[in-house]
């Protein structure tokens, strides 16, 4: 996903509106999500930054020269009922690569380009990290399952973490953040919407540091993580996105199911995924059920399946 500032409201007055017309970009009624030109004009400027290349089409001039042209899929999705805009799939933007801002956008990039040009790119060092057939642990092969771990957040230890790696966000949802100890005065607001690859606007609830440790006392990493607050991510607690991997200096293999990363006292540590939960996880995330369900029944839905996998485990 792409975020970008909210959008200055509408001039017209409340009366004049049609109320029955809900614009999710810019909260408010008077016209649909889908005939927002606000919104249009802002997946304009993605698409001119070439951010959106993979919805756009190429072809040739006359003069051999390349240009885009708008693909025959739209690029938002339409207010339909069946479209749940409070899905998060990918996720890109957030917090990494300068944050949400444009000048905090340029600033990274030009930081970058800096230290490549002067060579002054600080030595990070990273030890030997050796994977082979014994880093296998119980899982089925061949399979496509994502990689899904157990981590301590806060006061707990959390269950149905996606570690993804083409997310630039830490995330968590509301329900699994009411379930660890917090104090509400410390979450951040942010005021951006954030918008999927398919146009579903998300409109985060905030920002939150917690302590995270990967894997066990003896081979631990601790972290405090900033993450991105958001309603729901069904069948996940938290998506553990490229700032946090990044930190701990994570090498991720999915095809053995497992990570490792450097611990604090700076030995290799490994954790392994559940291929039972991910297969789990990914169905639900699937489930045409899954999307009626409120918050607090996909949250005793999801206490349920944890209850019945501990009764397996002994």
């Amino acid at each position: 996903m792409y975020e970008i500032d909210r959008p200055f409201p509408m001039k017209s007055p409340v009366e004049t509106r049609d109320s029955s017309l809900y614009c999710k970009f810019h909260c408010d009624v008077g016209h649909e999500t889908k005939d927002c030109k606000s919104l249009r004009r802002a997946l304009d400027g993605l698409a001119a930054k070439g951010f959106l290349k993979s919805y756009l089409s190429t072809s040739t001039g006359g003069n051999g020269k390349k240009f885009y042209k708008k693909s025959k899929s739209p690029s938002y999705r339409r207010d339909d009922n069946d479209t749940d805009p409070e899905i998060v799939v990918v996720i890109s933007g957030g917090l990494a690569a300068g944050g949400p801002t444009m000048r905090g956008q340029k600033d990274y990039a030009s930081r970058f380009g800096q230290v490549m040009l002067c060579g002054n790119a600080l030595i990070d060092h990273f030890p030997k990290v050796e994977i082979c057939e014994s880093d296998r642990g119980k899982i089925a092969t061949p399979h496509d399952d994502p990689l899904v771990i157990e981590l301590k957040v806060a006061n707990l230890k959390l269950r149905r973490i996606l570690v993804d790696t083409g997310s630039s966000s830490d995330i968590i949802s509301t329900t699994c953040l009411g379930h660890l100890e917090h104090d509400p005065k410390t979450i951040e607001k942010i005021h951006y919407p954030i918008i999927g690859f398919g146009g579903g606007i998300t409109h985060p609830q905030g920002i939150i540091t917690l302590p995270l440790r990967v894997g066990g006392r003896h081979q631990s990493k601790n972290l405090n993580v900033r993450f991105l607050i958001v309603k729901d991510l069904t069948a996940y607690n938290i998506i553990l996105g490229c700032p946090t991997l990044n930190q701990a200096k994570a090498v991720v293999v999915t095809h053995l199911m497992l990570m490792k990363y450097v611990c604090d006292k700076g030995q290799v540590g490994t954790i392994h995924g559940d291929q039972k939960l991910a297969r789990d996880c990914y169905l639900t995330t699937l489930s045409p059920e899954a999307w009626g369900k409120t918050d607090e029944a996909r949250a005793s839905s999801k206490r349920k399946q944890d209850e019945m996998e501990e009764k397996i485990k002994k």
